[in-house]
């Protein structure tokens, strides 16, 4: 039985990803949000040919995985004002910052979460793709959240 196996890394111990706009903390988080970091750093590097597009969409397309994540707390609520991106239309920057509730989740343990997905032995040579592809993922949360990830695949035999 072989597993591919993504672990994300990131460089602090917190992470700022919500459900929502508003809503709660996303712990851990979910495959489609790391689906999505994959795809961002994948296209922000201009490899999106090449046959890696054939990987991500088979990514896509598994179950979903068994994740391993470290304990949290929340941390303290705070508002940072940010410039709103409709604000060019005032040319005084104070003017135009807008309020961003933020609530990091601090990890407790080391900052890192892995995923883990039974594969068949015909989807090898995709899943090294798989791998490959993680590797371009650059942030996971939000754009603060620095993380670098690395794929590998395992055998149980």
């Amino acid at each position: 039985m072989t597993h591919l196996l993504l672990t994300i890394r990131w460089l602090d111990d917190r992470y700022h990803g919500k459900l929502g706009r508003e809503g709660p903390a996303e712990w851990p988080p979910s495959p489609y949000r790391l689906y999505q970091a994959i795809v961002a750093g994948v296209a922000r590097h201009g490899e999106l040919g090449g046959g890696v597009e054939k990987a991500l969409a088979w990514l896509q397309g598994l179950d979903p995985p068994i994740i391993l994540a470290p304990s949290t707390r929340a941390g303290t609520i705070s508002t940072r004002y940010v410039p709103n991106n409709d604000g060019d239309r005032k040319p005084n920057r104070q003017d135009r910052l807008t309020g961003k509730t933020v609530c990091p989740t601090f990890m407790l343990d080391e900052p890192e979460v892995h995923y883990i997905w039974r594969i068949d032995a015909a989807s090898l040579r995709v899943a090294k793709l798989a791998c490959q592809a993680a590797r371009r993922l650059t942030c996971l949360g939000w754009g603060i959240d620095l993380a670098y990830a690395d794929g590998r695949l395992i055998r149980n035999d």
